[in-house]
Order: structure tokens, then sequence, then C-alpha cells
């Protein structure tokens, strides 16, 4: 298949058909059915079911460029393989089924259960019990990012220096001028960054544990800040959507317990506290992430939601760039 070729239904799902029996993940006499069809911007994602019970689920993801599909097939591999290697009570591993590289295709498990960005959105959050567990929750994905980051890689200088010339960068870009770190050390660990941690890809399973899923095509070295401030960025954002203020306004006013709660999970699991200057790097990373949004948001502000917007991540956005600039003057002084 050429770049920009579509799969048709047809070839589909005679690849899906001809690899299940194959592997034994069905039988001669049942056959898929396409329940639903998701688009984003690089893939196209197909969940089918059997028309005989006792099999179960899959989920078939088309990307637009056919070589990503291997990149991705060996990201899952990577990611569930170092879960494996810390393995948790708490936690589903999902692994990649099968790879068609003509198609462009990945064959994997489909994950029942609710995701943690409609939990976060549209429960109610008058409800004691829901708080309690969605805290639970959190704190389950900071020890689950903390396992992923936890596994031996051979991280070299270049790496290293790489790392930290990106994170300079980004606080560059966020303040529009050169900075000089002073005595700020970014003295964390350099780890394979999952890059697209954030809770519309956690998913609560029937079983009660935590399944991440869909892991990026491109995996980088960063410090581990890069994560955890995405993982922040992206709580706040999804605690100020408004269709979940319309439901209990309340919700926004979380935020900072919900972020603890993740950082705790993950400091607990690692063994190590966050320092002063670790979180003033998650502090700059998570402003660079919210001026990326404040910019988008400002280009379409004239439709009411994001103009909502444009007006929420200035206020947050403001807090922490002072936040940052105190430390930095204090740095170098």
């Amino acid at each position: 298949m050429t770049v920009g070729q579509e799969v048709g239904l047809g070839e589909l799902t005679q690849w899906l058909l001809a690899t299940s029996r194959r592997s034994g993940m069905t039988d001669e006499r049942s056959q898929p059915e396409l329940v639903e069809t998701w688009h984003s911007r690089t893939a196209t994602l197909h969940h089918f079911t059997w028309t005989r019970s006792g099999f179960p689920d899959v989920v078939v993801k088309i990307h637009r460029e056919p070589s990503d599909a291997a990149v991705h097939f060996q990201s899952m591999e990577e990611v569930a393989r170092g879960l494996r290697a810390a393995p948790s009570s708490d936690f589903a591993v999902v692994d990649p089924l099968a790879l068609s590289r003509d198609l462009g295709a990945v064959l994997m498990p489909y994950v029942a259960g609710q995701c943690l960005s409609d939990l976060l959105v549209f429960g109610k959050w008058t409800s004691e019990k829901l708080r309690n567990d969605v805290l639970e929750i959190v704190t389950n994905c900071g020890a689950l990012l903390a396992r992923y980051h936890g596994r031996e890689d051979v991280v070299t200088e270049d790496m290293s220096r790489v790392a930290h010339d990106r994170l300079r960068s980004r606080i560059e870009r966020l303040l529009n001028q050169e900075v000089v770190l002073g005595d700020l050390t970014a003295s964390g660990p350099v780890v394979k960054s999952y890059r697209d941690f954030h809770p519309g890809h956690i998913i609560m399973t029937e079983a009660g544990k935590v399944a991440l899923i869909d892991p990026p095509i491109e995996i980088r070295y960063e410090y581990f800040y890069r994560d955890l401030a995405f993982f922040s960025y992206s709580l706040f954002m999804t605690l100020v959507d408004p269709r979940g203020l319309k439901i209990s306004p309340m919700r926004a006013g979380h935020r900072d317990s919900l972020v603890g709660a993740f950082l705790d999970g993950y400091t607990a699991t690692t063994g190590h506290p966050l320092t002063d200057d670790d979180r003033f790097f998650i502090d700059s990373w998570e402003a660079f992430y919210l001026t990326k949004m404040l910019r988008k948001a400002r280009r379409r502000r004239s439709y009411v939601r994001w103009a909502y917007y444009y007006v929420v991540i200035q206020r947050r956005l403001r807090g922490l760039k002072r936040t940052v600039t105190r430390r930095l003057r204090h740095a170098s002084s």
C-alpha cells in the first residue's frame, strides 16, 4: 500500500480473519463484525467483535503512513515488556497481536472499561466515593509511569546532552528569552519518554485494573520531568472541559489534589522524592504545553468554547510563569 492509499474494509476483514484463525483467536465458523470506527490525525481505528461468542474483541489501527505501523508495533511491545518486567496486580499489560506492513495495520486487543478522561469529565464529583476512586486511579497512574520509566535502558552521554538542550530550549521558548539556569540542576534521570501519557490513554478495565493503551509511535529519551508535566497539563485541560463543569462545577478545584496523588504514586514507586529543582522543571514543561495550547486558543477564540479555554489557560499560565521566573532569578543571582 502506498502513502495516502486507504485500506478497503473488505481487504482489512480478510486479513483480520486469516490472522485471527491462524493464531487461534477465533475459529472457522466465526466472522468479524465491525462495531465502530474512530478517526485521528494519523490513523483510523476499527473495533471488531465476532459472530460467535467466546472470542475477544479486537481493534485494528490503520496508519496513514504505512511505515509507522511497524514502529508502533515495536513501541507497544516495548511498553508491554517494560511493564511486565515490574509486574503489579493493579496494571493490565496490553500486548500487540499482529502486524501487516502491507496494510500499515496493527492488531491489538480491545480493552473494555472506562476511560479516565471520561470519568474526569462526566463523573459526578459531588460523590465522595467517586472522588476517592479517582484519587486512587491517578495514584496508580503515577506508579504505572514510574514502572515504565524504571526500565534498564542504556542512556548515553549524547542522549543526556540532547535531553538537556531540549529542556533548556523549552524554557527559553516559554519565556521568549535566553535563560541562565545558574545553580538549577537537571539531575533527574533521562528515561525513554512515553510522550503521550494522558487520561485519554488510561482505561479502567472491567477487572478493576489500570490499562495503558495506544503508546506513541516515536519514543524519545527525555528527562523524566517531561512525562510528569504532560500528565499534569492534561489533567488540567480535562478538568476545565466545559462539558464537565456543567455537571459538577467544583471539579476544576481538585486539580492540585489529583496532581499531588499522581506525583505521590510516582515517587512512592521510584523511592526518590521530588526536589525543588525537579518541581521547577516540571512546572516549566507544563507551562510550555499551556503556552502552545494558548496560541491555539487565541487563533480560534471567535468560537465560544475556545474563548473560554483562552481565559482559563491564560489564568493558569500566568501563575506558572511567575513561579518559573522567580526561581530562575533566585538561581542565577
